[in-house]
């Protein structure tokens, strides 16, 4: 880059520009209808997914090892003349 580019880009830096403003004037489309992308699904989707999986897979391991608990302790036997 010569001087003269370096300085146009210092100066452009320190420039304020709206996400509204429009991208070229007398146009409709701005920086934010660019930056948008509708098929990318949302990172809070994504967290909230991943974390329902985490929660399933968690859920299935306490009902498994509660189950195992059941069927060799004194408790068991208990529960069954409970229940008939």
């Amino acid at each position: 880059m010569t001087p003269t580019e370096v300085t146009v880009v210092i100066k452009n830096a320190a420039r304020y520009i709206s996400i509204d403003a429009p991208l070229v004037q007398g146009e409709e489309e701005n920086m934010y209808d660019v930056l948008l992308n509708e098929d990318a699904s949302s990172p809070d989707k994504e967290l909230l997914t991943d974390s329902l999986m985490k929660d399933i897979e968690r859920v299935r391991q306490i009902k498994a090892r509660a189950i195992t608990r059941l069927k060799y302790t004194t408790i068991c036997r208990v529960l069954k003349t409970y229940l008939g």
